[in-house]
């Protein structure tokens, strides 16, 4: 598969996650709590700090992402005006 692709599929896979992650908390969130020991109030911890912790990743990703594009851009406009001013470029004959 190519590169776009995987990631299409990871994002859909990640969206359903956080789809079914959200509908849990929404069905479950009145039980009938049967106090410590309860199952219901674990899994609905665990999807809490699911939510928490895919969030922070995905802000920390973003902000990877951010900071990459403009560091390629800022290195991409020093080299294109590096390429401008080149002997090459000008077609400057350096003979004597």
């Amino acid at each position: 598969m190519s590169r776009k692709r995987w990631i299409r599929v990871f994002s859909a896979v990640v969206a359903l996650l956080i789809l079914f992650t959200v509908l849990f908390l929404t069905i479950e969130v009145n039980h009938c709590c049967c106090g410590d020991g309860c199952t219901v109030c674990a899994q609905i911890r665990a999807c809490i700090n699911l939510l928490r912790i895919g969030m922070l990743a995905l802000c920390m990703i973003a902000a990877v992402l951010v900071v990459r594009h403009c560091f390629l851009r800022k290195c991409e406009s020093i080299s294109c005006a590096w390429r401008q001013t080149s002997l090459v470029f000008l077609k400057i004959k350096l003979s004597d």
